[in-house]
């Protein structure tokens, strides 16, 4: 039987940024949990070390119900997911507290529905060293890329916070000045504008994207660490973590035809 356990804590903060879906499919090998979501906006890979596991996969149904669930555990509990295979009931434990979740035919688990293509496109990234983005029968090069902490990146969710969260966000990732430039807002309410500084740059030009409000509400779950920023002319941004995290945000006008 396929199982996992970590803390509380870390169990938390590993599914904060899986917010636009209701089910999950959790990996397991012998010392991380990962777990991949697909959606047309965006793919996100977590990945954490956990404290005990067996290999195999874990469907998690019902998140919002598995968040109630967590929220009455102990902070200090460790919590152990166990199943049989995805389809059949998930065993939830922690402290004193046991709770028996449906499993669910990883076909019928929303999270999945793209992530099959985005995965043959990042291999094809990682293999370039995210040098490039393929697109149907295009190959977008990723120009331009840089590490931040991601701390500095909240100042694009404090951004939409007074512009609004529906504004367009404009970023360009420039190496020659070794920062990530960005604005939001219209001319007839308002622009601002904000500068992170980057390191580790590389590129001889400037790129530029245009993303929309999902990067705003997706910064703040990402963990405390320093990231690498790939992207290009019009490409998503890729947030990649040296443990194996990423993240993909698509650009506004990739978002149609982006497979």
């Amino acid at each position: 039987m396929s199982f996992t356990t970590m803390t509380k804590k870390n169990f938390v903060e590993f599914l904060a940024p899986f917010n636009d879906v209701n089910s999950l499919l959790l990996s397991v090998n012998s010392t991380t949990t990962s777990v991949s979501s697909g959606t047309y906006a965006m793919f996100l890979r977590r990945t954490l070390e956990h404290k005990d596991g067996e290999i195999g996969k874990i469907a998690i149904s019902d998140l919002s119900i598995l968040r109630k669930f967590l929220r009455t555990c102990k902070a200090g509990d460790d919590v152990t997911l166990k199943q049989q295979s995805p389809h059949k009931l998930c065993y939830i434990s922690s402290g004193n507290k046991k709770f028996h979740m449906p499993g669910l035919n990883e076909a019928h688990i929303d999270s999945q529905q793209h992530v099959s293509i985005f995965n043959k496109i990042i291999t094809q990234s990682e293999e370039s060293g995210w040098k490039i983005w393929p697109k149907q029968k295009e190959v977008i090069n990723l120009i331009a890329s840089g590490s931040v902490k991601t701390g500095d990146l909240s100042s694009i969710t404090e951004m939409l916070s007074v512009v609004g969260k529906d504004e367009l966000l404009t970023l360009t990732v420039d190496p020659t000045t070794s920062s990530l430039d960005v604005k939001a807002g219209k001319k007839a309410k308002g622009r601002m504008f904000a500068s992170i500084e980057m390191v580790d740059s590389e590129g001889e030009r400037p790129a530029t994207s245009l993303f929309d409000g999902v990067l705003g509400e997706i910064i703040p779950t990402l963990p405390s660490s320093e990231v690498s920023l790939y992207m290009g002319e019009d490409s998503p941004l890729l947030i990649v973590s040296a443990n194996g995290d990423l993240t993909v945000i698509t650009a506004q006008d990739l978002q149609e035809g982006w497979g």
